[in-house]
Protein backbone atom coordinates (compact mmCIF):
# COMPACT_ATOMS: atom_id res chain seq x y z
CA UNK A 1 0.00 0.00 0.00
CA UNK A 2 2.78 2.21 1.14
CA UNK A 3 4.80 1.82 -2.25
CA UNK A 4 1.54 2.00 -4.39
CA UNK A 5 0.91 5.69 -2.70
CA UNK A 6 4.37 6.96 -3.47
CA UNK A 7 4.38 6.09 -7.10
CA UNK A 8 0.96 6.91 -7.59
CA UNK A 9 1.93 10.31 -6.16
CA UNK A 10 5.10 10.48 -7.78
CA UNK A 11 3.44 10.04 -11.47
CA UNK A 12 0.74 12.54 -10.20
CA UNK A 13 3.67 15.46 -9.77
CA UNK A 14 6.69 14.28 -12.04
CA UNK A 15 7.64 16.14 -14.64
CA UNK A 16 5.53 19.77 -13.41
CA UNK A 17 7.19 22.51 -14.56
CA UNK A 18 8.68 25.51 -12.61
CA UNK A 19 6.90 27.41 -9.45
CA UNK A 20 3.48 28.07 -10.19
CA UNK A 21 2.61 25.64 -12.91
CA UNK A 22 1.00 22.67 -10.62
CA UNK A 23 -1.71 22.02 -12.44
CA UNK A 24 -4.78 22.25 -9.89
CA UNK A 25 -5.81 18.54 -10.97
CA UNK A 26 -2.20 17.29 -9.81
CA UNK A 27 -3.44 18.72 -6.27
CA UNK A 28 -6.73 17.42 -6.18
CA UNK A 29 -5.01 13.54 -7.06
CA UNK A 30 -3.04 14.11 -3.99
CA UNK A 31 -5.16 15.47 -2.11
CA UNK A 32 -7.61 12.41 -2.38
CA UNK A 33 -4.49 9.84 -2.22
CA UNK A 34 -3.57 11.56 0.85
CA UNK A 35 -7.16 10.74 2.09
CA UNK A 36 -7.45 7.20 1.10
CA UNK A 37 -4.35 6.85 3.28
CA UNK A 38 -5.62 8.85 6.05
CA UNK A 39 -8.62 6.66 6.42
CA UNK A 40 -6.78 3.57 5.98
CA UNK A 41 -4.34 4.93 8.62
CA UNK A 42 -1.22 3.89 6.66
CA UNK A 43 0.41 7.67 7.78
CA UNK A 44 4.01 6.42 6.77
CA UNK A 45 3.04 6.14 3.22
CA UNK A 46 1.63 10.09 3.23
CA UNK A 47 5.02 11.17 4.79
CA UNK A 48 6.99 8.96 2.12
CA UNK A 49 5.55 10.77 -0.41
CA UNK A 50 6.72 14.13 1.04
CA UNK A 51 9.47 15.89 -0.58
CA UNK A 52 12.76 16.14 0.70
CA UNK A 53 12.30 19.83 2.25
CA UNK A 54 9.47 18.44 3.97
CA UNK A 55 11.09 15.66 5.80
CA UNK A 56 14.64 18.17 6.35
CA UNK A 57 12.12 20.06 8.71
CA UNK A 58 9.42 17.74 9.88
CA UNK A 59 10.49 14.12 11.07
CA UNK A 60 8.06 11.23 10.68
CA UNK A 61 6.74 11.31 14.35
CA UNK A 62 5.59 14.26 14.09
CA UNK A 63 3.27 13.92 10.82
CA UNK A 64 2.14 10.55 12.18
CA UNK A 65 1.56 11.63 15.58
CA UNK A 66 -0.41 14.86 14.33
CA UNK A 67 -2.10 12.64 11.53
CA UNK A 68 -3.33 9.65 14.48
CA UNK A 69 -4.62 13.02 17.09
CA UNK A 70 -6.53 14.20 13.94
CA UNK A 71 -7.93 10.90 13.33
CA UNK A 72 -9.33 9.76 16.88
CA UNK A 73 -10.37 13.38 16.59
CA UNK A 74 -12.31 14.06 13.57
CA UNK A 75 -12.59 10.34 12.34
CA UNK A 76 -13.07 9.16 8.81
CA UNK A 77 -13.23 12.26 6.15
CA UNK A 78 -16.17 11.49 4.00
CA UNK A 79 -15.68 14.02 1.42
CA UNK A 80 -13.29 16.84 0.94
CA UNK A 81 -13.49 19.95 -1.42
CA UNK A 82 -11.07 22.78 -2.27
CA UNK A 83 -11.78 25.58 -0.40
CA UNK A 84 -8.95 28.17 -1.63
CA UNK A 85 -6.40 28.83 -4.22
CA UNK A 86 -3.06 30.33 -3.36
CA UNK A 87 -0.87 28.76 -6.56
CA UNK A 88 1.95 26.74 -4.74
CA UNK A 89 -0.50 26.27 -2.08
CA UNK A 90 -4.05 24.79 -1.74
CA UNK A 91 -6.26 24.48 0.75
CA UNK A 92 -8.95 21.72 0.90
CA UNK A 93 -11.73 20.76 3.78
CA UNK A 94 -12.36 17.76 4.74
CA UNK A 95 -15.84 17.06 6.09
CA UNK A 96 -15.44 13.78 8.64
CA UNK A 97 -17.08 12.03 10.70
CA UNK A 98 -17.17 14.30 13.80
CA UNK A 99 -16.07 17.67 12.20
CA UNK A 100 -13.96 19.64 9.93
CA UNK A 101 -9.77 19.64 8.95
CA UNK A 102 -8.63 21.85 6.89
CA UNK A 103 -5.81 20.17 4.94
CA UNK A 104 -3.02 22.61 3.48
CA UNK A 105 -0.81 21.55 0.72
CA UNK A 106 1.91 23.47 -0.76
CA UNK A 107 3.58 21.70 -4.18
CA UNK A 108 6.64 23.52 -5.35
CA UNK A 109 7.26 22.60 -9.17
CA UNK A 110 7.74 18.31 -8.79
CA UNK A 111 7.69 17.98 -4.63
CA UNK A 112 5.41 18.09 -1.41
CA UNK A 113 6.56 21.33 0.42
CA UNK A 114 4.01 20.75 3.10
CA UNK A 115 1.36 18.91 4.71
CA UNK A 116 -0.67 20.81 7.24
CA UNK A 117 -3.56 19.94 9.34
CA UNK A 118 -5.32 22.09 12.01
CA UNK A 119 -9.43 22.82 12.15
CA UNK A 120 -9.38 26.53 11.57
CA UNK A 121 -12.57 25.68 9.21
CA UNK A 122 -16.32 25.82 9.85
CA UNK A 123 -17.38 23.69 12.57
CA UNK A 124 -20.76 21.40 12.02
CA UNK A 125 -21.30 23.30 15.22
CA UNK A 126 -20.27 26.95 14.23
CA UNK A 127 -21.73 29.85 15.41
CA UNK A 128 -22.83 31.62 12.67
CA UNK A 129 -23.78 34.98 14.00
CA UNK A 130 -21.39 38.01 13.19
CA UNK A 131 -19.40 38.82 15.98
CA UNK A 132 -19.19 42.35 17.13
CA UNK A 133 -16.33 43.64 15.53
CA UNK A 134 -14.73 47.23 14.39
CA UNK A 135 -13.85 45.73 11.31
CA UNK A 136 -15.50 48.22 8.20
CA UNK A 137 -15.10 45.60 5.37
CA UNK A 138 -13.44 48.33 3.23
CA UNK A 139 -10.66 46.54 1.54
CA UNK A 140 -9.33 43.41 0.61
CA UNK A 141 -6.99 43.11 4.08
CA UNK A 142 -10.15 43.69 5.77
CA UNK A 143 -12.25 41.20 3.93
CA UNK A 144 -9.09 38.67 4.41
CA UNK A 145 -8.31 39.28 8.26
CA UNK A 146 -12.67 38.81 8.69
CA UNK A 147 -12.13 35.39 6.75
CA UNK A 148 -10.32 33.48 9.44
CA UNK A 149 -11.14 36.13 12.48
CA UNK A 150 -14.60 34.79 11.51
CA UNK A 151 -13.89 31.29 11.76
CA UNK A 152 -12.11 31.85 14.97
CA UNK A 153 -15.09 33.78 16.47
CA UNK A 154 -17.38 30.96 15.30
CA UNK A 155 -16.16 28.66 18.00
CA UNK A 156 -18.07 28.47 20.94
CA UNK A 157 -15.13 28.92 23.00
CA UNK A 158 -14.55 32.29 21.28
CA UNK A 159 -14.97 35.91 23.53
CA UNK A 160 -12.50 38.18 22.24
CA UNK A 161 -9.95 38.87 19.62
CA UNK A 162 -8.01 41.23 18.92
CA UNK A 163 -4.98 41.43 15.77
CA UNK A 164 -2.89 43.72 13.86
CA UNK A 165 -1.17 43.68 10.15
CA UNK A 166 1.77 45.47 9.32
CA UNK A 167 1.82 45.52 5.50
CA UNK A 168 3.75 47.89 3.23
CA UNK A 169 3.86 50.51 5.81
CA UNK A 170 0.74 50.61 7.37
CA UNK A 171 -0.68 49.27 10.34
CA UNK A 172 -4.20 47.42 10.27
CA UNK A 173 -5.83 46.74 13.52
CA UNK A 174 -9.05 44.30 14.25
CA UNK A 175 -10.78 43.90 17.06
CA UNK A 176 -13.62 40.87 17.71
CA UNK A 177 -16.42 39.94 20.11
CA UNK A 178 -16.00 40.81 24.19
CA UNK A 179 -13.44 41.76 26.98
CA UNK A 180 -15.95 40.39 29.35
CA UNK A 181 -18.83 37.10 28.44
CA UNK A 182 -22.12 39.10 28.17
CA UNK A 183 -20.70 42.22 29.28
CA UNK A 184 -21.70 44.07 26.05
CA UNK A 185 -17.92 45.56 26.16
CA UNK A 186 -16.32 45.28 23.38
CA UNK A 187 -12.20 44.64 22.23
CA UNK A 188 -10.94 47.56 21.86
CA UNK A 189 -7.00 48.07 20.56
CA UNK A 190 -7.29 49.23 24.17
CA UNK A 191 -8.22 46.52 25.89
CA UNK A 192 -5.56 45.64 28.48
CA UNK A 193 -4.33 42.30 28.52
CA UNK A 194 -0.70 39.97 29.78
CA UNK A 195 1.62 38.68 26.82
CA UNK A 196 2.97 35.66 28.70
CA UNK A 197 6.17 34.76 26.98
CA UNK A 198 6.10 37.64 24.43
CA UNK A 199 7.44 39.20 27.82
CA UNK A 200 10.95 37.79 27.37
CA UNK A 201 11.63 39.67 24.00
CA UNK A 202 10.71 42.97 26.05
CA UNK A 203 13.69 41.60 28.48
CA UNK A 204 15.95 40.44 25.52
CA UNK A 205 15.72 44.04 24.34
CA UNK A 206 16.69 45.46 26.80
CA UNK A 207 19.40 43.35 27.78
CA UNK A 208 20.43 44.73 23.97
CA UNK A 209 20.38 47.82 24.66
CA UNK A 210 22.77 47.27 27.80
CA UNK A 211 25.25 46.04 25.88
CA UNK A 212 25.05 48.70 22.98
CA UNK A 213 25.67 51.23 25.31
CA UNK A 214 28.41 49.17 26.50
CA UNK A 215 27.09 49.08 30.36
CA UNK A 216 27.01 44.96 30.25
CA UNK A 217 28.40 42.60 27.68
CA UNK A 218 26.75 39.54 26.71
CA UNK A 219 29.41 37.22 28.35
CA UNK A 220 29.10 38.68 31.57
CA UNK A 221 28.67 35.87 34.39
CA UNK A 222 25.32 36.25 35.92
CA UNK A 223 27.15 36.06 39.31
CA UNK A 224 27.95 39.81 38.52
CA UNK A 225 24.57 41.27 39.55
CA UNK A 226 23.70 39.11 42.27
CA UNK A 227 24.37 39.48 45.82
CA UNK A 228 25.64 36.88 47.71
CA UNK A 229 27.71 33.90 46.67
CA UNK A 230 26.25 31.04 44.04
CA UNK A 231 29.11 28.64 43.40
CA UNK A 232 26.24 26.60 42.24
CA UNK A 233 25.67 28.72 39.19
CA UNK A 234 28.31 27.21 36.96
CA UNK A 235 29.33 24.19 35.51
CA UNK A 236 32.71 22.51 35.53
CA UNK A 237 33.74 26.09 35.48
CA UNK A 238 32.08 27.45 33.36
CA UNK A 239 29.82 30.11 34.54
CA UNK A 240 25.94 30.89 33.31
CA UNK A 241 26.52 33.93 30.80
CA UNK A 242 23.50 36.47 30.04
CA UNK A 243 23.88 35.20 26.59
CA UNK A 244 22.65 31.84 28.14
CA UNK A 245 19.89 32.82 30.01
CA UNK A 246 18.59 34.87 27.19
CA UNK A 247 18.39 32.11 24.50
CA UNK A 248 17.93 29.55 26.93
CA UNK A 249 21.27 27.54 27.23
CA UNK A 250 22.15 28.23 30.97
CA UNK A 251 22.47 24.72 31.46
CA UNK A 252 19.92 24.34 33.72
CA UNK A 253 17.20 21.65 32.20
CA UNK A 254 14.25 22.89 34.40
CA UNK A 255 11.37 24.88 32.75
CA UNK A 256 10.46 25.99 36.03
CA UNK A 257 12.83 26.44 38.77
CA UNK A 258 11.02 27.01 41.38
CA UNK A 259 11.35 24.20 44.49
CA UNK A 260 7.41 23.89 44.52
CA UNK A 261 5.50 21.31 46.75
CA UNK A 262 4.79 17.51 45.06
CA UNK A 263 1.34 18.26 44.60
CA UNK A 264 1.95 21.20 42.34
CA UNK A 265 1.67 19.09 39.34
CA UNK A 266 -2.35 18.70 40.21
CA UNK A 267 -2.68 22.69 41.31
CA UNK A 268 -5.84 24.34 39.89
CA UNK A 269 -4.69 27.79 38.11
CA UNK A 270 -6.25 29.52 41.29
CA UNK A 271 -3.44 27.67 42.99
CA UNK A 272 -0.74 28.45 40.74
CA UNK A 273 -1.64 31.98 41.31
CA UNK A 274 -1.64 31.93 45.14
CA UNK A 275 1.29 30.48 44.93
CA UNK A 276 3.10 33.24 42.57
CA UNK A 277 1.62 36.04 44.14
CA UNK A 278 2.88 34.44 47.83
CA UNK A 279 6.38 33.84 46.24
CA UNK A 280 9.05 36.21 47.75
CA UNK A 281 12.47 37.86 46.91
CA UNK A 282 13.54 35.13 50.25
CA UNK A 283 11.98 32.05 48.41
CA UNK A 284 13.71 33.15 44.89
CA UNK A 285 17.45 33.52 46.44
CA UNK A 286 16.56 30.26 48.63
CA UNK A 287 15.79 28.68 45.35
CA UNK A 288 18.53 29.69 43.51
CA UNK A 289 20.89 28.55 46.13
CA UNK A 290 19.15 25.19 45.16
CA UNK A 291 19.45 25.13 41.51
CA UNK A 292 22.01 22.27 39.86
CA UNK A 293 23.27 23.45 36.93
CA UNK A 294 23.59 19.69 34.79
CA UNK A 295 25.20 20.53 31.17
CA UNK A 296 27.85 23.08 29.99
CA UNK A 297 25.98 26.51 29.46
CA UNK A 298 25.92 27.80 25.94
CA UNK A 299 25.60 24.46 24.03
CA UNK A 300 22.46 22.70 24.76
CA UNK A 301 18.35 24.59 24.71
CA UNK A 302 16.21 24.00 27.22
CA UNK A 303 13.21 26.77 27.55
CA UNK A 304 13.33 27.93 31.05
CA UNK A 305 11.32 30.66 32.99
CA UNK A 306 14.63 31.24 34.89
CA UNK A 307 16.81 33.54 32.18
CA UNK A 308 13.68 36.38 32.33
CA UNK A 309 13.71 36.13 36.50
CA UNK A 310 17.58 36.93 36.19
CA UNK A 311 17.97 39.06 33.60
CA UNK A 312 15.40 41.02 35.45
CA UNK A 313 17.74 41.64 38.38
CA UNK A 314 20.40 42.32 36.31
CA UNK A 315 18.99 44.70 34.26
CA UNK A 316 17.75 46.46 37.61
CA UNK A 317 21.55 46.03 38.84
CA UNK A 318 22.29 48.00 35.07
CA UNK A 319 19.97 50.74 35.28
CA UNK A 320 19.77 51.59 38.85
CA UNK A 321 15.71 51.01 39.53
CA UNK A 322 12.68 48.37 38.96
CA UNK A 323 12.25 46.65 36.21
CA UNK A 324 8.38 48.22 35.82
CA UNK A 325 10.48 51.58 35.84
CA UNK A 326 12.65 50.39 33.26
CA UNK A 327 10.21 48.72 31.05
CA UNK A 328 7.72 52.20 31.24
CA UNK A 329 10.64 54.54 30.46
CA UNK A 330 12.28 52.63 27.83
CA UNK A 331 8.87 51.54 25.69
CA UNK A 332 7.39 54.59 26.42
CA UNK A 333 9.98 56.91 25.07
CA UNK A 334 11.36 54.80 22.31
CA UNK A 335 8.35 53.38 20.70
CA UNK A 336 5.20 55.32 22.19
CA UNK A 337 4.11 52.38 24.27
CA UNK A 338 1.87 54.16 26.92
CA UNK A 339 0.58 51.09 28.40
CA UNK A 340 3.03 48.83 28.41
CA UNK A 341 4.05 47.52 31.97
CA UNK A 342 4.56 45.19 34.10
CA UNK A 343 2.71 46.50 37.24
CA UNK A 344 -1.15 48.03 36.94
CA UNK A 345 -1.72 51.37 38.01
CA UNK A 346 -5.11 52.08 39.01
CA UNK A 347 -7.31 52.89 35.88
CA UNK A 348 -5.60 50.26 34.05
CA UNK A 349 -8.02 48.07 35.57
CA UNK A 350 -11.55 48.72 34.02
CA UNK A 351 -9.47 48.36 30.65
CA UNK A 352 -8.39 44.54 31.28
CA UNK A 353 -9.66 41.61 29.69
CA UNK A 354 -11.25 38.62 31.31
CA UNK A 355 -9.74 35.49 30.76
CA UNK A 356 -11.42 32.23 29.88
CA UNK A 357 -10.31 28.32 29.95
CA UNK A 358 -10.83 25.56 27.52
CA UNK A 359 -14.20 24.93 29.03
CA UNK A 360 -15.18 28.28 29.04
CA UNK A 361 -14.72 28.93 32.79
CA UNK A 362 -12.80 31.78 34.11
CA UNK A 363 -9.63 31.80 34.60
CA UNK A 364 -7.78 33.99 37.22
CA UNK A 365 -5.93 36.62 36.35
CA UNK A 366 -2.25 36.93 36.55
CA UNK A 367 -0.44 38.41 39.38
CA UNK A 368 0.88 41.75 39.13
CA UNK A 369 5.05 41.33 38.79
CA UNK A 370 6.34 38.39 41.25
CA UNK A 371 9.86 37.22 42.08
CA UNK A 372 9.39 34.37 39.94
CA UNK A 373 7.26 35.70 37.47
CA UNK A 374 6.63 38.70 35.29
CA UNK A 375 4.10 39.36 32.43
CA UNK A 376 4.35 42.64 30.48
CA UNK A 377 0.87 43.98 30.32
CA UNK A 378 -0.10 45.91 27.29
CA UNK A 379 -2.65 46.60 24.10
CA UNK A 380 -2.70 45.95 20.42
CA UNK A 381 -1.98 49.40 20.03
CA UNK A 382 0.92 49.61 22.06
CA UNK A 383 1.77 45.98 20.43
CA UNK A 384 1.79 47.21 16.97
CA UNK A 385 4.43 49.79 17.72
CA UNK A 386 6.53 47.04 18.90
CA UNK A 387 5.85 45.10 16.05
CA UNK A 388 6.60 48.22 13.81
CA UNK A 389 10.07 48.72 15.02
CA UNK A 390 10.40 44.68 14.72
CA UNK A 391 9.54 44.47 10.90
CA UNK A 392 11.44 47.69 10.08
CA UNK A 393 14.71 47.24 12.50
CA UNK A 394 15.69 50.77 12.48
CA UNK A 395 16.24 50.59 15.92
CA UNK A 396 20.11 49.13 16.66
CA UNK A 397 18.87 47.50 19.76
CA UNK A 398 16.27 45.94 18.21
CA UNK A 399 18.26 44.63 15.14
CA UNK A 400 20.86 43.34 17.51
CA UNK A 401 17.79 41.55 19.63
CA UNK A 402 17.15 39.70 15.74
CA UNK A 403 21.17 38.06 15.54
CA UNK A 404 20.91 34.68 15.29
CA UNK A 405 22.59 33.33 18.70
CA UNK A 406 22.01 29.25 18.52
CA UNK A 407 20.73 26.94 16.38
CA UNK A 408 20.25 26.43 12.34
CA UNK A 409 17.75 28.81 10.66
CA UNK A 410 17.08 25.88 8.15
CA UNK A 411 15.02 24.51 11.09
CA UNK A 412 15.02 26.34 14.46
CA UNK A 413 17.08 29.00 15.66
CA UNK A 414 16.81 31.38 18.76
CA UNK A 415 18.00 35.23 18.60
CA UNK A 416 17.63 37.48 21.72
CA UNK A 417 15.62 35.28 22.64
CA UNK A 418 13.73 35.58 19.51
CA UNK A 419 12.37 31.73 17.99
CA UNK A 420 13.97 32.14 14.35
CA UNK A 421 13.96 30.11 10.95
CA UNK A 422 13.85 30.27 7.69
CA UNK A 423 10.41 29.40 6.33
CA UNK A 424 10.81 26.08 4.64
CA UNK A 425 14.33 27.96 2.35
CA UNK A 426 12.01 30.88 1.22
CA UNK A 427 12.40 33.63 3.95
CA UNK A 428 12.76 34.67 7.25
CA UNK A 429 10.36 34.51 10.33
CA UNK A 430 10.66 35.81 13.34
CA UNK A 431 8.61 35.16 16.23
CA UNK A 432 7.64 34.52 20.05
CA UNK A 433 4.40 33.20 21.38
CA UNK A 434 2.63 33.68 24.75
CA UNK A 435 0.48 32.15 26.93
CA UNK A 436 -0.62 33.30 30.32
CA UNK A 437 -4.23 31.89 32.21
CA UNK A 438 -6.72 33.34 29.93
CA UNK A 439 -4.91 35.13 27.69
CA UNK A 440 -2.87 33.71 24.51
CA UNK A 441 -0.92 36.25 22.03
CA UNK A 442 1.49 35.85 19.20
CA UNK A 443 3.90 38.17 17.72
CA UNK A 444 5.80 36.90 14.28
CA UNK A 445 7.26 39.43 11.38
CA UNK A 446 9.31 39.11 8.40
CA UNK A 447 11.95 41.82 7.97
CA UNK A 448 12.89 41.52 4.56
CA UNK A 449 9.10 41.64 3.09
CA UNK A 450 8.33 44.82 5.78
CA UNK A 451 5.40 42.28 6.83
CA UNK A 452 4.63 41.44 10.98
CA UNK A 453 1.17 40.20 12.85
CA UNK A 454 0.35 40.30 16.68
CA UNK A 455 -2.63 38.53 17.63
CA UNK A 456 -4.48 38.02 21.17
CA UNK A 457 -7.64 36.41 22.43
CA UNK A 458 -8.99 35.96 25.91
CA UNK A 459 -9.78 31.52 26.10
CA UNK A 460 -6.47 30.18 26.64
CA UNK A 461 -6.97 26.93 25.03
CA UNK A 462 -6.30 27.77 21.17
CA UNK A 463 -3.13 29.47 20.91
CA UNK A 464 -2.48 26.96 17.86
CA UNK A 465 -5.39 28.96 16.41
CA UNK A 466 -3.53 31.81 16.15
CA UNK A 467 -0.80 30.16 14.66
CA UNK A 468 -2.80 28.78 11.99
CA UNK A 469 -4.89 32.12 11.40
CA UNK A 470 -1.25 34.23 11.20
CA UNK A 471 0.58 31.92 8.31
CA UNK A 472 -2.66 31.51 6.29
CA UNK A 473 -3.33 35.64 6.50
CA UNK A 474 0.54 35.47 5.71
CA UNK A 475 0.59 33.37 2.79
CA UNK A 476 -2.43 35.00 1.10
CA UNK A 477 -0.38 38.58 1.38
CA UNK A 478 2.36 37.11 -0.03
CA UNK A 479 0.90 35.64 -2.88
CA UNK A 480 -1.12 38.33 -3.30
CA UNK A 481 2.05 40.36 -3.63
CA UNK A 482 3.32 37.89 -5.99
CA UNK A 483 -0.23 38.25 -8.06
CA UNK A 484 0.88 41.98 -8.68
CA UNK A 485 4.19 42.19 -9.75
CA UNK A 486 3.16 39.23 -12.27
CA UNK A 487 0.49 41.96 -13.25
CA UNK A 488 3.22 44.82 -13.42
CA UNK A 489 5.77 42.78 -15.56
CA UNK A 490 2.92 42.14 -17.79
CA UNK A 491 1.79 45.64 -18.09
CA UNK A 492 -1.37 45.36 -16.25
CA UNK A 493 -2.56 48.28 -13.67
CA UNK A 494 -2.18 47.38 -9.89
CA UNK A 495 -4.52 46.00 -7.75
CA UNK A 496 -5.50 48.13 -5.11
CA UNK A 497 -5.57 46.47 -1.55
Amino acid sequence: MTKKLIVVIACAILGLGSIGQTSLAKFREVNELVVAEFNSGDFKAIYAAAGQTYKDLNSEGELTGTLNYMKNTFGQVKSSQLIEDLGDIKYFKWNCEKGAIRFELWIDGSSIIQYKLNNLVMQPDAITKRPVTDNLLKNGIDSLVNKYAAIYMSDPKAVGLSLGVYYHGRKYIYNYGEMEKGSGRPVTDQTIFTVGSITKTFTGVLLCRAVSEKKASFGDDIRKYLDGNYPNLEYQGHPITLLDLARHTSGVRKFRFNVVPASADNWSPEEWMRYFDTYTWDSLFRDLHALRVDTLPGVQYHYSLIGTTLLNIAIEKIYHGSIDQIVRDYYGHEFHMKDTKLASDAGDIPRYATGYGDKGQLMPRTPEYTPSLSSIHSTTRDMMSYLEANVLETNPVIKLSHKKTWGDMKAFAVGIPWDMETYYGKYEMIWHSGFDYGSISLCAFYPEMKMGMFLWANDDSRQSYLYDMERSIRQSLIFQDSFRKRRALKGGSKLGQ
